[in-house]
């Protein structure tokens, strides 16, 4: 005969099992990203994070609209400028927007705070936001205008246009310089002679042009007595300033065909350094505050030039 615990073994045995299932759930399943990008930064278009996709770094967009589909993920922060938002997924970081609008929908999930300047905003009721949510606005009605003016001008100012008002802006120095070569040669060569001879001299007579001259001619203008004197006066300086930049263009452009070793005349040689000044400009425009300083250094020793010659008058 069997003793009697060993018949109530199985039961035991079966009891002892269950309670480990109980005891240690199954843990759920990570999500699984069939694709995985590093920071991004997004000038124009539409870009779309799709579903399952991940970006494990930071998003920075401006004139841009950023679409993150449901189960993406966006590991860090998101800046945007003058553009449009629409969240589906998750973003694990903050959420810094200004001058646009953002549509943040039942599936979202924010963890980050949600930082906004002039930017319209709208939350779906099942939206999870677990972080703070900071709004700036002028809080008059006058201070709405301005930031509706704002807005307007962020969404003019889109990458396409500004590379669309460069571009005008070196085909203009590429006219004025070939016209200005072709109509006055002698006076140009005068200037450009001058530039090369006396640079610094240059660029301080026309750093003080730049700074006295406008407010010169505005106190002229506003006496209306003198106001034709201060009117012609800032034409003399729009022309130093063009014919400055066309003197330039011509020391540039001799100098590259001198290297190139071509034998090629003053005139085609002013076209191709205004192209390639005109170029370099717009590139250093880009450059935040250095930029305009490194073109208002070159505008004043073009102007210094033009000073210095007597406006091409006198040999140097």
């Amino acid at each position: 005969m069997k003793p009697q615990w060993i018949k109530h073994l199985p039961v035991f045995l079966a009891a002892v099992a269950l309670t480990a299932c109980i005891s240690a759930p199954a843990k759920p399943a990570e999500p699984e990203f069939r694709a995985t990008y590093p920071s991004q930064f997004i000038i124009g278009d539409t870009y779309i994070l799709k579903s399952h996709e991940k970006i494990n770094g930071n998003v920075v967009g401006i004139g841009t609209t950023l679409i993150i589909e449901k189960d993406a993920l966006v590991m860090g922060d998101i800046s945007l400028m003058g553009s449009n938002l629409e969240v589906s997924g998750r973003i694990a970081g903050d959420l810094n927007m200004l001058a646009g609008s953002s549509f943040i929908k039942d599936m979202a999930i924010i963890t980050g705070n949600i930082n906004q300047i002039f930017q319209t905003t709208n939350i779906a009721p099942k939206a999870l936001v677990t972080g703070e949510i900071n709004t700036y606005s002028f809080p008059s009605a006058a201070g709405g205008e301005a930031g509706n003016r704002f807005i307007s001008l962020l969404e003019w100012l889109r990458p396409g246009r500004v590379l669309a008002i460069q571009a005008a802006r070196i085909f203009a120095l590429v006219l004025l310089s070939m016209l200005g070569i072709y109509l006055f040669k002698t006076p140009t060569r005068r200037i450009a002679s001058a530039l090369c001879s006396n640079t610094p001299a240059a660029w301080g007579a026309g750093l003080l042009t730049i700074i006295t001259a406008p407010i010169v001619a505005v106190i002229l203008i506003i006496t209306i007595c003198l106001s034709p004197v201060g009117i012609l006066l800032l034409i003399a300086f729009l022309i130093s300033s063009i014919w400055g930049w066309v003197a330039l263009s011509s020391i540039l452009g001799t100098k590259m065909i001198n290297w190139l070793k071509l034998d090629w005349s003053i005139e085609p040689a002013t076209i191709i350094g205004a192209l390639i000044l005109g170029i370099l400009s717009s590139l250093l425009s880009f450059i935040p505050c250095i930029g305009f300083l490194l073109n208002l250094m070159i505008t004043a020793t073009g102007i210094g030039g033009v000073l210095l010659s007597r406006f091409g008058l006198i040999p140097n």
